[in-house]
């Protein structure tokens, strides 16, 4: 059981946001809005007065990361989103040091 535990600690561990990564932001509205509220970025409009949800179902790669919260800078015209809005980083949590 113990050797299972530190599998799944090293899968942690290579499953985190990395700078050149390429991904995709959900396409679920309800989860990019939940994301969007939690990391504490404007909803529903970005600053400049477009829809967030036009970043939806969009690609690009990793440019920053930052994880006081939970926000990544996409390529592409993406800019930042939170990281649990990304497909495959749903469930992601930051490794408490």
């Amino acid at each position: 059981m113990q050797l299972r535990s530190h599998a799944l600690q090293a899968d942690d561990v290579e499953h985190r946001p990395k700078n050149g990564m390429r991904v995709c932001v959900t396409a679920d509205a309800a989860v990019y809005e939940q994301e969007c509220r939690a990391s504490q970025l404007s909803w529903p409009n970005l600053n400049d007065g477009q829809p967030r949800r036009s970043r939806m179902g969009r690609e690009g790669c990793i440019e920053k990361i930052d994880i006081s919260d939970m926000t990544a800078c996409i390529s592409d015209g993406v800019s930042w989103v939170p990281i649990r809005a990304l497909v495959g980083f749903e469930n992601f949590k930051a490794l408490k040091l």
